[in-house]
C-alpha cells in the first residue's frame, strides 16, 4: 500500500533483518527510512491500512503478538509511536470530521467503533464517549411464528423488520 502525504511516500518493505516494516520516501530531500522495526529482528509486523489525518500517518501493525495495535508516525523515527495500548484488533482506517475511526476490540474482546485524535487520553470507544446512545438490534422474523430457521423466512427477512432500541 502507498500513501502519500505532503512530499513523503509511506509504504512497507521487507528487509531481511527487519522483516516488514513502515517506510518513508522524501520526495524533496530524496532519501529512503526505515521508520521503525515495531517487531523486533526479523519477524513481520505487517503495517496495513495506512491513512493520513493532518500531519500524521496513522496504520495497524503487529508487534509480534498476533493482534494488530494502532500506530502513528510524523515521518521521523522518534515520532513513529504506538497511540494507545487499547484497542486491539484494529481495523478499517478512516478519517472524519478530523478524527480517525476504526473498528476494533478492547481488552476484553468487544468489539466496536472507535475514534482518535492522535493521543491515547483521545482514544475512545464511541459507546464510551457517549456519541451513542442507541444500538441497533436486528431480527430475522420467521414466517411461521416459531423461532425456527426455514426456507420460507427469506420472504420476510426485509428492511421492515429491522428493530430499533434504545439503551
Amino acid at each position: 500500500q502507498l500513501t502519500v502525504s505532503g512530499n513523503t511516500l509511506y509504504f512497507t518493505a521487507f528487509q531481511p533483518s527487519t522483516g516488514i516494516e513502515i517506510w518513508k520516501y522524501d520526495a524533496t530531500a530524496n532519501t529512503l527510512q526505515r521508520l521503525t522495526d515495531i517487531a523486533s529482528g526479523p519477524a513481520d509486523s505487517n503495517p496495513s491500512k495506512l491513512t493520513v489525518l493532518g500531519s500524521s500517518l496513522f496504520f495497524a501493525a503487529d508487534p509480534g503478538t498476533r493482534v494488530t495495535e494502532l500506530w502513528k508516525t510524523d515521518g521521523s523515527v522518534q515520532g513513529t509511536v504506538k497511540v494507545s495500548s487499547e484497542p486491539r484488533s484494529v481495523n478499517g482506517l478512516t478519517v472524519a470530521a478530523g478524527n480517525l475511526f476504526f473498528t476494533a476490540n478492547d481488552a476484553q474482546g468487544g468489539f466496536g467503533i472507535w475514534f482518535t485524535d492522535g493521543t491515547a487520553t483521545g482514544t475512545k470507544r464511541l459507546a464510551d464517549a457517549g456519541l451513542i446512545n442507541r444500538t441497533l438490534q436486528v431480527r430475522l422474523l420467521d414466517a411461521e411464528g416459531d423461532g425456527a430457521p426455514t426456507p420460507a423466512d427469506v420472504a420476510v427477512t426485509t428492511p421492515a423488520n429491522t428493530l430499533f432500541t434504545k439503551n
